[in-house]
């Protein structure tokens, strides 16, 4: 059986702790097959959903390219 987490927030996110690097990390050392990061989109993007607290939840787009690898 393979061990995988697709749903993983970085710092990016604004709402989750710690970095890409950390979560790389504890997944070798839980043995893990794969790690997804799946950061949210830019909240500039989200501005017709009333509900989102767009900046706790996505980074802006001025962040992108910090966020680009």
């Amino acid at each position: 059986m393979k061990l995988e987490d697709w749903h993983t927030h970085s710092e990016l996110c604004h709402h989750a702790v710690g970095n890409i690097e950390d979560y790389v990390v504890k997944a070798i050392n839980l043995k893990m097959d794969t790690i997804g990061i799946c950061d949210h989109f830019p909240y500039e993007f989200l501005k017709n959903i009333e509900r989102i607290p767009y900046k706790e939840y996505a980074i802006s787009l001025e962040e992108i390219e910090d966020y680009l690898i």
